[in-house]
């Protein structure tokens, strides 16, 4: 069964309008993503939310919400699955800002730059092949490449 056409996409402004109506709004991006910016009513979930379903009020709509919307549709998909009231905010944090909503960060992460955010997941992984970005390798594009 494709689970995404039974999740509501929203926008940041409906999103702002569900949770003044007692909505919880459930961020799955990683900590360190978590740290650079947030949404002031965001709670985290960081991966594990099928070990923290029990958690998850079931009365109340959950707004999911990652970096792009991506993360945020798969996790939406699971919890709709398993008879939640689960909705992905399309755009993820991306449009949150873009909306000009509040993001708060904490203060150790604050200095440190997405670049450097990139730089140290890309160390993380073993060499995988490059993507191709409108001719040119991503990697290299973000800065990313050897002797960066």
């Amino acid at each position: 069964m494709d689970h995404s056409q039974t999740v509501e996409q929203i926008d940041p402004e409906a999103a702002v309008g569900l949770l003044a109506q007692g909505a919880a709004l459930i961020d799955v991006r990683e900590p360190e993503e978590w740290s650079l910016g947030r949404a002031p009513e965001a709670v985290t979930s960081a991966r594990k939310i099928a070990e923290r379903l029990n958690e998850l009020p079931r009365d109340r709509k959950l707004i999911m919400v990652c970096r792009s919307g991506i993360r945020s549709q798969t996790a939406a998909e699971a919890l709709v699955e398993k008879g939640l009231p689960a909705l992905n905010l399309a755009g993820g944090m991306q449009a949150w800002k873009v909306a000009s909503f509040p993001v708060v960060a904490d203060g150790a992460f604050q200095a440190r730059s997405l670049e450097s955010v990139l730089r140290d997941t890309y160390r993380r992984t073993e060499r995988a092949t490059p993507r191709r970005c409108g001719g040119e390798d991503m990697v290299l594009a973000l800065g990313l490449g050897q002797g960066s």
